[in-house]
C-alpha cells in the first residue's frame, strides 16, 4: 500500500467517533493483521509495516506502533495509554555533525498475556516474554523473560511473577 493512502486511512481510524468494528476493518485494509476479538481504541498512530495484533489483545488510547521491522502483539497482551513500540533506530555516527547514522531495523515481539504500563517505550529488536508486566514509564531496550515484573529507565528485572492464575 502506498504511504499516502496509508496516512489517510491512519487519520480516518483515529477518531473516537468511529465504532470499534469499523476501526478493525480499516486497520485490516491498512495491512495490519488484527484479530476480530482484539480491542484497538482511538487515537493510536500506526506507522506502516508488518503489524499483528492477537486474540483479545487490548491497545489503549494514544499509542504509537511503528512497524517497519515488524511488530507481533500476542494474545491477551495489554498496552496501556501512550505506549511507544519503535522498530527503527539509528547507529551512532562518528561524525559530530551527523550522529544519527545508518538505520537499525528489528522486530519487536510482545508475548501473550503481557501488560505494558502507561508510557512504556519498547526499542527495536526486543522480545517481551509471556505473562510479563512492564512498569509504567519504562524503557525496554533488552529482552524480558517470561513471567517477570520489570521496570525502570533502562528496564531491569524486578522479580519473578508466580504462574498459574485463574
Amino acid at each position: 500500500m502506498n504511504r499516502y493512502l496509508f496516512r489517510i486511512l491512519n487519520m480516518v481510524q483515529k477518531p473516537d467517533l468511529l465504532p470499534l468494528g469499523m476501526r478493525r476493518w480499516l486497520l485490516t485494509r491498512m495491512g495490519i493483521l488484527v484479530s476480530p476479538s482484539a480491542v484497538v481504541l482511538s487515537g493510536i498512530h500506526f506507522v506502516q509495516g508488518a503489524i499483528s495484533i492477537g486474540d483479545r489483545a487490548f491497545i489503549n488510547h494514544g499509542c504509537l506502533i511503528e512497524g517497519a521491522g515488524g511488530v507481533d502483539i500476542g494474545d491477551r497482551a495489554h498496552l496501556a495509554h501512550r505506549c511507544m513500540i519503535l522498530t527503527t533506530s539509528h547507529e551512532i555516527g562518528a561524525d559530530p555533525n551527523n550522529r544519527a547514522f545508518g538505520m537499525r531495523i528489528a522486530q519487536i515481539r510482545i508475548g501473550a498475556g503481557s501488560w505494558l504500563g502507561a508510557g512504556t517505550t519498547v526499542i527495536n529488536g526486543v522480545t517481551i516474554g509471556r505473562g510479563v508486566v512492564i512498569a509504567a514509564g519504562a524503557v525496554v531496550h533488552r529482552d524480558v523473560a517470561d513471567n517477570t515484573l520489570a521496570g525502570g529507565v533502562p528496564v531491569k528485572s524486578m522479580r519473578s511473577l508466580e504462574t498459574g492464575g485463574a
